[in-house]
C-alpha cells in the first residue's frame, strides 16, 4: 500500500510492522489483535468485555513513525451498523 505525504515523498506501509490494539477507556489492559502483522489470539471473552464498552479507542500502529491523528465516530454496535446501512440504501 503507498499513500502520499503532505511534502510528496512517497510513504510505503509494510504490513509486517502494523499493530492493532482496542484500549479499554476504563483503564484497563489493552487488547492487542495484531502484532508486528501477526493476528494475536484473544480471548473472546475479554474481547466482548472491551468492545462491549461505551467508549474505546482503537490504536493502529503503522510503524513507520511518531505522527499520529484522531478520528472520532460513534455506535458501531450492531443496532448502530444496522440503523447506517438502512440510511445508505
Amino acid at each position: 500500500m503507498t499513500s502520499t505525504l503532505a511534502s510528496s515523498d512517497p510513504l510505503t506501509i509494510d504490513p509486517s510492522r502494523v499493530s492493532v490494539s482496542f484500549l479499554p477507556a476504563d483503564g484497563t489492559a489493552p487488547l492487542h489483535v495484531l502484532a508486528n502483522g501477526e493476528p494475536e489470539i484473544v480471548d473472546e471473552a475479554r474481547a466482548s468485555e472491551v468492545i462491549g464498552q461505551p467508549e474505546i479507542t482503537i490504536e493502529i500502529d503503522l510503524g513507520i513513525g511518531e505522527e499520529s491523528a484522531t478520528y472520532w465516530t460513534c455506535d458501531l454496535s450492531h443496532v448502530g451498523l444496522h440503523v447506517s446501512l438502512l440510511f445508505k440504501r
